[in-house]
Order: structure tokens, then C-alpha cells, then sequence
């Protein structure tokens, strides 16, 4: 299975990581302009708690990993009626 994810303005993520990394090798080229003259990043308290809670869960991580490597290897399956049961289940949920 391949996914191959589109943003709304129709370009791929991976196309996004070719045009970010073109975009940093020409800022050091423009004139009177460094790098990481204006560049901050900063991140919101809630990704902070985020990649805490992340790191706090061997458990998951190991998941993620096994999960990870039956998707590259072709081998993960898709149980349809579970599946199934839990998007109704959310649906009724979401309606009270």
C-alpha cells in the first residue's frame, strides 16, 4: 500500500521537502542575507507535552516500529468488519 499524500494545494509532502531544501541552499546565496539571519523556530507548549508524553511511552514507540515495518514489507492488513465498527461506532457517538 502506498499513500501518497497531497496538501490543498496539490503538492506532494515529498515535493515540499525537495522545495525546503532548495529554498535553504539559495538563502545563503541572496545578497547581504545569511541563512539564519531572520529563520526562529518555536514550539507550542503543546508539542512540547507531545514529544514528552512520546518519549514516555517505550510501549508505543515499539508499536509504531512493528507497525512501520509490516507497511514496508507489504504485510499489514486491514480487518474490514473491525474496521467497520469502529467508524459507526464514532459516528454515533458524534451525533449524542
Amino acid at each position: 500500500m502506498r499513500i501518497n499524500d497531497q496538501n490543498s494545494t496539490g503538492i506532494s509532502s515529498s515535493q515540499i521537502g525537495r522545495t525546503q531544501e532548495t529554498e535553504a541552499g539559495g538563502r545563503s546565496g541572496r545578497a547581504g542575507g545569511s541563512a539564519a539571519a531572520g529563520d526562529q523556530v518555536e514550539l507550542s507548549s503543546l508539542a512540547e507535552r507531545l514529544r514528552e508524553t512520546s518519549a514516555d511511552m517505550p510501549e508505543r514507540a515499539a508499536y509504531l516500529r512493528t507497525l512501520s515495518a509490516e507497511i514496508q514489507a507489504g504485510e499489514y492488513q486491514v480487518d474490514a468488519a473491525e474496521l467497520g465498527r469502529k467508524i459507526v461506532d464514532s459516528a454515533l457517538a458524534e451525533r449524542g
